[in-house]
């Protein structure tokens, strides 16, 4: 057999591989895109629970509605589905959900999700907690609807930001927030690097905005996902909530990856067939 013809056996295996790798996503441990709920209150459906909230918030303040979130960029593709979910200020409204699996200390996670802010400007929470469903307790994100401003952490009481032009939450647009968390129980060691809008589906090849570092979240186990919007009057939706084992679980590669490597696949067959 020659060197050319080694070669080309070789091919078909490591194209395989490479699209075996690419659409092999790591573990989830949960994923939320609110598709198979019935439009209208979040509360009592598939497990989510108001569960109270300050300065008039109600039960009301979260609600399916028809029309995903979608967000493509680079080789990252995240499709729109049939439903998302709109909270609304006026009332910090808490709505929680208990997660299948709990995420133990010393554990490495990633969580994303799609968010687009429509109107208002007070924080849109998201977080995973272990205690009371507040920031002191949890991994959570705090992000605001100004112009050229995010507020991007606050895990374990205390607050982080990031400011500057490029990291903007611009209202009417859908951002897609990823994070690397290292969860380090009741020690100060918990670190949340974020990520926002990425472009490639291989995390070393996009820029963190944020690390925020040393924090104690003062649980020794995270168990629920919780949601509020902030007490002034204001909408945002979310959607796709992704939380797994790694970045892989929850950045999802755009179709055309899929397409590259089944045609790198055909032009190896084609290639074999002239050399018999």
């Amino acid at each position: 057999m020659t060197s050319y013809s080694k070669r080309l056996t070789l091919l078909p295996a490591l194209a395989a591989f490479a699209l075996c790798g690419a659409a092999a996503h790591g573990q989830v441990i949960f994923a939320e895109t609110f598709d198979g709920l019935t439009a209208g209150n979040l509360d009592g459906q598939a497990g989510w629970a108001y569960t109270g909230g300050n300065d008039n918030g109600t039960a009301d303040h979260a609600t399916v509605a028809v029309g995903g979130l979608s967000y493509s960029s680079g080789t990252v593709s995240h499709p729109a589905g049939t439903n998302r979910l709109s909270l609304f200020g006026g009332g910090e409204s808490r709505f929680a959900l208990t997660l299948p699996d709990t995420i133990a200390a010393n554990e490495t996670f990633y969580v994303s999700f799609l968010l687009n802010h429509v109107s208002g400007d007070h924080f849109t929470w998201l977080g995973i907690g272990g205690g009371a469903l507040d920031q002191a307790s949890s991994v959570s994100f705090a992000l605001q609807s100004s112009a050229h401003r995010t507020r991007v952490i606050d895990a374990g009481g205390g607050t982080s930001q990031q400011s500057g032009g490029g990291a903007g939450l611009i209202q009417g647009q859908t951002r897609l927030v990823v994070a690397e968390i290292f969860f380090g129980g009741d020690t100060a060691n918990s670190t949340m690097t974020m990520y926002l809008d990425p472009t490639s589906v291989v995390q070393g090849e996009n820029t963190a905005i944020h690390t925020d570092a040393g924090r104690n979240i003062g649980v020794t186990e995270l168990n629920t996902l919780w949601m509020r919007k902030g007490a002034s009057a204001g909408e945002a939706n979310i959607d796709q909530i992704r939380i797994g084992e790694s970045w892989d679980a929850v950045v999802i590669p755009e179709p055309s990856t899929y397409a590259a490597l089944i045609g790198l696949l055909a032009l190896v067959f084609v290639a074999r067939r002239r050399l018999r």
